[in-house]
């Protein structure tokens, strides 16, 4: 009798020291404390000082940003990848603008085939020549906002291609061409960078197939971080950003099609979505410290983390709550990053 009422109590304990300790963080401890003590202008200077650097998913959102700040900060040679050469130029002029760094574009579609994929590698090495590549960043991803019963087979199929099988196929390439090897001598140590999501950690939502996306990542990469120990990988996982990949989801934002709603999303409040600056500062920092794993989310999401990490029964039964709520908001077409609109759904309830 005594040792379910102690387990209970520790588990609740657990979670509510967890609650309060990062109740003004913004990411992980340890990552919340590098970036506050140890990140200024000289040691960003130092990190990407002739640096070579390819970035997919480089033509908006945190891409683009980390892409601006590279430059800045004295990157050799960047590589900028995306599904437009015209947006892509737009972000290499404006890199261009303060540095002197050296931009190329790299034009490619997740959803491409191998062959495609194998062009694509081989102008990368052309570009790269006699340079090393330092650092990849396989940033490009798709979103996703329908219920898990109304999502099509063939929306899951994309979102995979996209957020999981690609990442996947280009890290394989980038290994077996070499690209990526610890036997080149006089260089850096490589790394291998991705951008996951909080939804890898947790369920989320009106998310099922994205959310299952980004485990696949954590499953693969995790292990071949164990199998590749020379390489640093780095598996970084934003919560809500203020960027325009809200308004870029597959399948559309129902059942239907119809993009009314994801439109209404895209130009709704930034409550609960964290700014994009901090969120590449927050970014560029677990970098610099090597994590091989990096939460970055506003509150109470990342409270959420802490608390399914150490309790997770706990956490399913806020899901269970938080998950018909924010169906019912997406179904009558409202703000589902405004805490307002939960708390007028709970009152109707």
């Amino acid at each position: 009798m005594i040792a379910p009422f102690v387990r209970n109590a520790m588990a609740f304990g657990t979670a509510a020291f967890a609650l309060a300790f990062a109740a003004s963080f913004d990411a992980n401890p340890s990552l919340y404390l590098y970036d506050k003590f140890f990140v200024n202008d000289k040691s960003l200077r130092q990190y990407f000082q002739g640096k070579s650097i390819w970035i997919t998913g480089a033509s908006s959102g945190i891409g683009k940003e980390l892409a601006l700040r590279a430059s800045k900060y004295g990157a050799k040679n960047l590589i900028l990848t995306g599904r437009s050469p015209e947006r892509l130029q737009i972000v290499a002029d404006a890199c261009s603008e303060s540095s002197a760094s050296i931009i190329s574009i790299l034009p490619f579609d997740m959803t491409a085939t191998n062959d495609e994929l194998h062009k694509a590698i081989c102008s990368l090495e052309k570009i790269l020549g006699d340079d090393n590549l330092d650092c990849v960043v396989l940033n490009a991803g798709r979103g996703q906002l329908q219920p898990a019963e109304t999502t099509s087979s063939s929306t899951t199929s994309e979102i995979f291609q996209i957020n999981a099988l690609s990442p996947i196929a280009i890290s394989q390439k980038l290994l077996e061409r070499g690209i990526l090897n610890k036997e080149k001598k006089g260089r850096r140590r490589q790394q291998l960078v991705i951008t996951s999501s909080v939804g890898a950690l947790v369920g989320l939502p009106l998310s099922s197939s994205y959310a299952a996306s980004k485990h696949a990542l954590h499953g693969y990469f995790n292990t071949l971080r164990a199998e590749k120990t020379w390489l640093d990988i780095n598996l970084i996982c934003p919560g809500t950003v203020d960027t325009s990949f809200h308004s870029n989801y597959v399948g559309g934002s129902d059942h239907t099609g119809d993009s009314s709603n994801e439109e209404k999303q895209a130009s709704r409040t930034r409550k609960m979505k964290m700014p994009l600056e901090r969120c590449v500062g927050l970014y560029i920092s677990s970098l610099m410290q090597g994590n091989g794993e990096s939460w970055i989310a506003e509150q109470p999401m990342l409270a959420g983390l802490y608390i399914n990490q150490f309790s997770p029964g706990i956490f399913q039964n806020i899901l269970a709550k938080a998950g018909p709520l924010r169906l019912k908001a997406w179904e009558e077409g409202k703000d589902l990053y405004d805490p307002k609109t939960w708390k007028d759904i709970g009152r109707k309830k």
